[in-house]
């Protein structure tokens, strides 16, 4: 068998490749004709695809990629590769076997092409080594339908590669875990990997260090013509480590047409309404490719970093031992007794940073025998965060074998420690659960804790007595003496920047808040209505959240004691005002082990109010040396959705100083563009987010049989919409808030625009922060009658970077 043997017998079945591509679009439609949006998604499939040719960013996150996109570029793309392949695998035929890293797999082309060429050993009766392919992609429905229709539409027709070829498929990853890299005959394939060109540099340096690790033979790139650059760079360097290259020409075995995928495409549009235009043929006149070999490549040779980085296509990691961190992030958790602030967008690592640092400081103080000495407090505002930041301490500590027992209520203590070295609690019970191990006393609280709308009622008394002391009986004064505008002033401004004294509140900067003016009347009478709303909830026995809050500022302001930890860590600090720091510093032994971790953009609860301590003030310079630690990237937040939220996090940028924007990642978790429903009501939302999970079950965000682990989470409160999925499919979805939210990631987030969010000046942080929780899918359920804010918003996403499930939600989109 010579290699012409080879070329021939590729040629003489050209038909059967090309029928294969008709069976597999024939047994998909049978399957998905029926789906409540099938020929939708295929007309703005094929739309995109077109776009694509016009060289425009395809995103293949819709149902049907696979089936339209293999109607048109499969062939192509598998005679693209057939010569190089022959070649390849001929030369290679005294090998038992061929392990192939197809990155970028797409519908696999390779695979195809390999097959191809096994099929012509079996041809002559040669033996043919067993080809491994390991297909990966970020695209589950591209693997998907390779999987489930296209390759097995091919053996059908050639039987005899069942046992040739072996395939397997990944999704977003090019983790070791696929494969032990033994084999001394890798080969990588990648497929317009560099075609993109955000983020370029961190894909070409991630994909010099797997190529130090798997050690490859041959290494096959391959671009689009006008996007060559790039992989001409990585030839370059490659040459330089003892690998040859040469270019592939565009020499390819077949020409003309493809009259079995022509005629599948003419049946879909007689008789199933799709819309298919064009006319699919083997012509590939625009690919460039690059062959690079070599039997003894050297290493170490690229000048990389040899720290530990977040590699390109990681799968998103639940144990926290297993996230490595980048050179960045290692940087932020290196504890060097400076003040120190850790700020970047959602997803970035902050909390990682965190937990990472908090272990270093243990380590090194058990290492020292100095561990009777330290004392961390970890809080945060969010309960649940604070048990997944306890959950993933305890997970380091297990990595480090430090023995520790655990407390429920306060959190760990090491072996050898007399006391708690790393408390973990909710800022909220700071004061209550402190208040007697500080000050040797009972707590002076209220039993009776109020929430909004106790303390709702409680601030309308006040409003009522002081207008009736000041004898107000017009409405002059009722945009700011209504109950909402009286709290939100006491908690950010009166308690937030400690202003107890009216002289000071009346000509003091209200940062953030509603211009009121100096020495006014308007800020005379709130001053008053705050006296008298906590006057009256000290004679009803009652508190809430901030009043504790505040008489525990008052009492460490007294200085009983002299601080009791050696570390403060904060995650979030976008919810903190300068009296939370102020508490911080009181309960700080050496104000330089402050550690705060945060995103203005996500400041919910205190939208502008948000700020970071103050260098200077009047207990000294307490900030003066502190390091500041910018976290890039979204390493949770699936690509697409950040690219579709950035114009969201620069709006916020805008109004807010230090708010982060967003920083797309390509090593982020698979994902796909936002999902725009529209429905007529809850009900109609609920159908149609089941049908989205049945579509997109490749993802494995929502589990699809019971007991539901992985459930649907409807963000504000939706309580109709909840029950009509859960009347559905029992058990199958929740309902919360953002407030409670913040800083935890779900794998599929629905934004119900039915819900009223109340804080109305920080509408862009909330709905931001909302969008940011998903690792999976985000779906954003739109009403006929919603309000004007939530449409801004969502015509601010990137239009390109959306994706509309039905005709009715394109059509309600292009109204807006």
């Amino acid at each position: 068998m010579t290699l012409e043997n080879i070329y021939l017998h590729i040629a003489s079945i050209k038909n059967t490749l090309d029928n294969a591509i008709k069976i597999a679009a024939e047994n998909y439609y049978v399957v998905h004709k029926d789906d409540s949006n099938f020929l939708f998604d295929v007309k703005e499939t094929s739309r995109e695809c077109y776009l694509l040719s016009r060289g425009a960013d395809l995103c293949y996150d819709r149902p049907s990629i696979g089936f339209t996109y293999s109607l048109w570029y499969q062939g192509r793309r598998v005679n693209s590769f057939l010569k190089y392949l022959s070649q390849a695998i001929f030369e290679a035929k005294q090998e038992k076997s061929i392990t192939i890293y197809d990155l970028g797999a797409g519908t696999g082309a390779i695979q195809w092409a390999c097959a191809a060429v096994a099929s012509a050993f079996h041809k002559y009766d040669v033996e043919c080594p067993v080809i491994k392919i390991i297909n990966i992609d970020t695209s589950p429905f591209m693997l998907d339908y390779n999987r489930l229709y296209l390759w097995p539409a091919l053996v059908s027709l050639l039987p005899d590669l069942k046992n040739s070829i072996l395939p397997s498929y990944f999704v977003n990853s090019w983790s070791s875990d696929v494969d032990d890299f033994n084999n001394s005959n890798n080969w990588i394939t990648a497929s317009y990997l560099f075609d993109h060109t955000e983020n370029s540099e961190n894909l070409k340096k991630d994909f010099k260090k797997l190529i130090e690790k798997i050690k490859p033979t041959k290494i096959l790139l391959t671009s689009s013509f006008n996007k060559k650059g790039y992989t001409q760079d990585i030839a370059k360097e490659l040459a330089q480590n003892n690998y040859t290259s040469q270019e592939v020409n565009n020499d390819l075995i077949y020409s003309g047409g493809m009259p079995a995928t022509v005629a599948i495409r003419k049946w879909f549009n007689n008789n199933s309404g799709c819309n298919f235009s064009g006319t699919p043929s083997w012509n590939e006149n625009y690919i460039y490719g690059v062959i690079c070999s070599s039997t003894s490549p050297t290493f170490n040779l690229f000048a990389l970093d040899t720290t530990n980085e977040v590699n390109l296509y990681n799968p998103p990691l639940v144990v926290r031992r297993e996230i490595k961190l980048n050179q960045t992030q290692n940087k932020a958790a290196q504890n060097d007794n400076k003040p120190t602030i850790i700020v970047g967008p959602a997803g970035c690592g902050k909390s990682v940073v965190i937990t990472q640092r908090v272990l270093n400081i243990v380590d090194e103080a058990i290492k020292t025998n100095t561990i009777s000495k330290i004392n961390i407090l970890l809080t945060t505002f969010n309960k649940a965060l604070k048990a997944y930041l306890l959950n993933w301490i305890k997970d380091l500590f297990d990595s480090r074998n430090i023995t520790y027992t655990e407390n429920y209520k306060y959190g760990l203590k090491t072996q050898g420690s007399e006391f708690i070295n790393v408390f973990l609690m909710h800022f909220d019970v700071l004061p209550t659960r402190l208040w007697k191990p500080l000050f040797k006393e009972e707590q002076p609280f209220n039993d009776s804790l109020l929430f909004e709308t106790g303390l709702l009622k409680r601030a309308q008394e006040a409003i009522n007595s002081i207008k009736e002391s000041e004898n107000i009986s017009t409405a002059e004064f009722d945009n700011v003496l209504n109950p909402e505008y009286v709290l939100e002033e006491y908690n950010r401004v009166i308690y937030g920047q400690n202003y107890t004294k009216m002289d000071v509140y009346l000509t003091s900067t209200r940062s953030g808040r509603p211009v009121l003016a100096y020495n006014g009347d308007r800020r005379r009478l709130l001053f008053k209505t705050v006296q008298k709303f906590l006057l009256i909830m000290e004679n009803n026995n009652e508190s809430s959240i901030i009043t504790r809050r505040h008489k525990f500022l008052k009492e460490i302001n007294k200085n009983k004691f002299k601080g009791y930890f050696t570390h403060v860590f904060v995650d979030e600090f976008q919810d903190c005002t300068q009296s939370d720091y102020e508490i911080f510093y009181g309960l700080l032994k050496d104000p330089n082990n402050l550690i705060i971790a945060g995103d203005f953009a996500q400041a919910v609860h205190l939208g502008r109010v948000a700020s970071i301590p103050r260098v200077d003030d009047a207990k000294g310079e307490r900030m003066r040396n502190r390091v500041t630690h910018k976290l890039d990237g979204s390493y949770r937040l699936p690509y697409r959705i950040s690219e579709a939220i950035k114009p969201l996090s620069e709006a916020i940028n805008e109004v807010q100083e230090g708010a982060d924007i967003i920083t797309p990642y390509k090593g982020a978790p698979p994902g796909a563009r936002p999902i725009l429903v529209y429905a007529e009501n809850n009900q109609d939302l609920a159908k149609k987010i089941i049908n989205i999970t049945k579509a997109f079950n490749s993802f494995d965000v929502v589990d699809s049989i019971p007991p539901y682990k992985n459930l649907i989470t409807i963000l504000e409160k939706d309580i109709a919409t909840t029950n009509a999925l859960n009347n559905m499919k029992s058990g199958v979805c929740q309902t919360d808030t953002i407030l409670r939210l913040k800083g935890l990631e779900k794998k599929l987030i629905v934004w119900s625009t039915n819900t009223e969010i109340t804080h109305t000046e920080e509408i862009k942080n909330f709905v931001y922060t909302i969008f940011t929780r998903t690792s999976g899918l985000l779906i954003i359920g739109m009403f006929k009658d919603i309000k004007k804010e939530y449409k801004e918003i969502i015509t601010s996403l990137r239009k390109d970077r959306v994706m509309l499930w039905d005709e009715s939600s394109l059509q309600y989109y292009n109204d807006l």
